[in-house]
Formats: structure tokens, C-alpha cells, sequence
């Protein structure tokens, strides 16, 4: 399969696609592609889909906002001490690590802070031990898909203006489209992300953030608006926020090393020019004396 360095994904364009899904799958997706299926993590986590499909992200924008919804459900899983909930979803990517970090982190009377450091942790994982790909998919809308033969109606993989099957009130959002119903995607209709040679969704993430940043350098990482008014909780911005201090820390420490091994270089260069001109006074005064 195809590879792409994030640098050329054209981000600005608000058609692209794109599938965040566990690195187990890489071999298999490198022959297969994508299935459609009822996973158990469309829609909202939960699993409260009845028809096979794939679930993708569409945009930039969209992109961000998916992962930081997942980082929201986490949140809500930690706050409800329920790993329970969450251990489906991660059924294919070690849950033991996951329940470790819960475990480990989770107590009762959780502070808000500390609900967002559970989330952060988890996600941070999450996003590790994941691949994202970008996908080609062609989409059209429901009307003129009526009017196509069906030739040309197998080329189609998502409608721009579809409806939930199981909420026809519910519009998709761009965190949340899908392929048509028992559509699947093609490996040659996918490329696999790489930020400078890491496969990691988390380096994908910190790039895709990066560029978001330069297109909107005024505002905050997208987030998931709800119905009710209320927002989803910035964790994705809180973790590349800290990815970013942690960096810049570590290359404020690498460089007082280097200047610390700079000054010793120096202070022994000059050791050794001290006993250089002391051996050769010696000399001098040793050749003087015969």
C-alpha cells in the first residue's frame, strides 16, 4: 500500500477523508482494505449501530474533531468509573494497557483536572498504538445516485447528504460520515499516513494540529459541538499543548548540555595547553642545564 508523509496530504482541502483505526490491522488492511462493518465504536462509542458500513472522518477539521471526541469518551468513562464501557472498543488493541492506566489512575471524587489527565493518558495511548490513513472515496448525493445506473452506482462510495439509518433525523456530521451501507473501501482507494518516517496516529495528530494552527492561527482545535448547546472538553488541545512544552523543554535541556559539554571541551583543551607549556619549560630548562 501506498504511504504519504503528512506534509503533502493537502489538509486544506475540506474533501479529503480520512480513517483513524489500531495499528494490528495494518497487514490485514494492506490486503483487504476496510470492511464494512458494525463497529463498536460508530457513532458515539457505544456501538448503537444495526448496519454494516465504514466510519470516516472528512476534513481536517473533522479529523480533529473525531479524535478529541475519543478522548471525550474516555473522560466520560473515567468519571463514571466504567472501563467496562470502554473495553469493547479495544478489544483488538491490548485492553490491558488501557485498564492498567484506569486503574492506576481512576478514584472517586475526581477532581475535573484529574478526569482530564485520565482522558489525556488514555488517548495519548490511543493514538500510539494507532494508524490513520487518508481515503479517496467518491461521494454524491442521494438524488443523483437514484438517477445513475448501476455501474456508475457501484463507484459511489458515500453520499454527501445522507441520513442515519437508525436516526433519520440525525444529518452526519464531518467527525462522523460513513460509506453507504455495505460499502467498504479498497486498498487502492488508501494511503497509509507517515509523519517523517513514524507510522504513530499520535505524530499524525501533531501534524494535522500543526496545520490546522497555520490555517487558523487565531483559534483553538476544533471540537464537537452538541445539540444541547454544550461543547466537548479540549482534550486534544491540552495533550499537543503539552507534547509541545515537553519538546521545547527537552531541547532547552539538550542545549545546556551541549553548552556544558562545550565549556568542558574547553576547560580541558586548556588543561592540556597549561601542561603542554609546562613540559616544555621543563625542557628548556632541562637542555640549559646540560
Amino acid at each position: 500500500m501506498k504511504s504519504l508523509n503528512v506534509s503533502k496530504c493537502e489538509f486544506d482541502n475540506p474533501e479529503n477523508c480520512y480513517h483513524l483505526t489500531r495499528g494490528v490491522h495494518e497487514e490485514s488492511i494492506a490486503e483487504k482494505g476496510l470492511g464494512a462493518d458494525i463497529g463498536i465504536r460508530s457513532k458515539d462509542g457505544l456501538g448503537n449501530e444495526k448496519t454494516s458500513k465504514v466510519f470516516f472522518a472528512k476534513s481536517l477539521e473533522g479529523a480533529l474533531i473525531f479524535i478529541n471526541r475519543n478522548f471525550n469518551i474516555f473522560r466520560s468513562a473515567a468519571k463514571h468509573n466504567n472501563f467496562a464501557g470502554i473495553k469493547g472498543a479495544l478489544k483488538d488493541d491490548a485492553p490491558e494497557l488501557y485498564e492498567h492506566i484506569f486503574n492506576d489512575m481512576v478514584h472517586d471524587d475526581m477532581s475535573e483536572e484529574e478526569l482530564d489527565n485520565v482522558a489525556i493518558e488514555l488517548g495519548k495511548l490511543y493514538l500510539e498504538r494507532g494508524i490513520y490513513y487518508k481515503l479517496n472515496l467518491k461521494c454524491c448525493t442521494r438524488e443523483e445516485f437514484e438517477k445513475m445506473s448501476s455501474s456508475k452506482k457501484d463507484e459511489i462510495d458515500y453520499f454527501s447528504n445522507d441520513i442515519n439509518e437508525e436516526r433519520p433525523d440525525e444529518q452526519p456530521t464531518i467527525n462522523n460520515m460513513h460509506t453507504r451501507t455495505g460499502k467498504g473501501v479498497n486498498p487502492l482507494k488508501m494511503t497509509l499516513m507517515t509523519s517523517n518516517g513514524s507510522k504513530s496516529a499520535l505524530d499524525i495528530a501533531v501534524s494535522m494540529s500543526d496545520f490546522y494552527k497555520t490555517l487558523h492561527p487565531e483559534q483553538s482545535l476544533p471540537v464537537l459541538e452538541h445539540k444541547n448547546g454544550s461543547k466537548d472538553r479540549p482534550l486534544l488541545e491540552i495533550l499537543i499543548t503539552r507534547i509541545k512544552e515537553k519538546s521545547t523543554q527537552q531541547l532547552g535541556q539538550e542545549t545546556l548540555d551541549e553548552q556544558k559539554d562545550t565549556a568542558l571541551l574547553d576547560e580541558i583543551e586548556q588543561e592540556l595547553s597549561k601542561q603542554q607549556r609546562e613540559v616544555s619549560e621543563q625542557i628548556k630548562e632541562y637542555m640549559l642545564d646540560i
